[in-house]
């Protein structure tokens, strides 16, 4: 009897020396840059890396609410890239909203859980600038000849190679004011003049195959004259165009790149209140195999 509980102890005693200093399962770690503005009547998208060191996430979710009182809604998130996940609240919610709440969530395969602070997002309206009172205009007497054409692509962006996005031109009227500048050197021009800098989030989806993403920093600057320019929301090339009202159409040729691929990439922004935010669409053809894909995402920054 003796020997068999000294085993039983010295096999209690290793387990208890094991467990002492065997590591603690750490939970995920969570990295995100809080959304701080959205366009109301758009899906917000959010995104955030997730990785865990002692081994693979078992899921991230996205709860979002009206308030920190009200019970919030629950969205997967999916795996976008190895550790990139995106999640979306849908549009119909923030219609008649100005603000809404969110955190992220994250539990590994041992159950370790890990979570991110509430973040605001407030909601802004795309046509919310300052109103200017239009004075009457009185007929002259003589018969005057037939006022010339406005140009539908005045104000649009300039592709990156030369040529003019006539497709982006008409997503940018469609959504511009009937009272909106369309050159530039008006007074309205002038409330947007700065730097913004923010980060971008681009993601792209061949045929047949997951989505990938990738979110890096960018900087876009609005001069008085109603110029926007940015050199690094899409790397490497410079996207110039021009105000119409508080909005932006910025577009990227592909064609001329590497592997005979062809597309454009639209980066359709709007300032509001000193922060500006915008959706990234686009196409993709062309590649190795001959892939066809979109280009979808979001971008944002606040004047310094």
């Amino acid at each position: 009897m003796k020997p068999a509980f000294w085993r039983v102890s010295a096999v209690a005693a290793c387990w208890l020396a094991w467990s002492a200093s065997a590591p603690a399962n750490e939970p995920p770690t969570i990295r995100h840059q809080a959304i701080r503005a959205a366009v109301r009547g758009q899906p917000i998208s959010v995104m955030a890396r997730v990785t865990d060191e002692a081994g693979p996430v078992k899921y991230v979710t996205l709860f979002y609410s009206l308030s920190r009182d009200a019970a919030p809604f629950r969205v997967p998130m999916k795996a976008s890239d190895a550790d990139l996940y995106v999640g979306t609240i849908p549009p119909d919610l923030i219609v008649d909203i100005d603000q809404i709440l969110y955190y992220i969530e994250a539990m590994d395969s041992d159950e370790a859980t890990s979570e991110t602070a509430w973040n605001t997002i407030q909601i802004k309206s795309p046509s919310a600038r300052p109103v200017v009172e239009e004075k009457p205009v009185v007929a002259p007497a003589a018969p005057t000849p037939p006022p010339r054409e406005k140009s539908s692509l005045l104000g649009v962006g300039l592709i990156a190679g030369g040529a003019v996005a006539v497709a982006g031109a008409a997503v940018l009227l469609a959504n511009t004011d009937d009272s909106s500048g369309g050159g530039g050197g008006d007074d309205d021009d002038e409330d947007y003049a700065g730097v913004y800098p923010g980060s971008v989030t681009e993601c792209l989806a061949l045929s047949g195959q997951p989505q990938t993403c990738d979110t890096w920093s960018m900087s876009i600057a609005i001069d008085s004259s109603g110029s926007v320019q940015s050199s690094d929301l899409r790397p490497s090339t410079l996207l110039t165009g021009q105000m119409s009202g508080n909005k932006f159409l910025l577009v990227a040729d592909l064609a001329g790149g590497t592997n005979g691929v062809t597309g454009e990439i639209y980066y359709d922004g709007t300032v509001v209140d000193g922060e500006l935010f915008g959706r990234i669409t686009g196409t993709y053809t062309g590649g190795t195999n001959g892939e066809a894909g979109v280009y979808s995402g979001s971008f944002d920054g606040t004047r310094q």
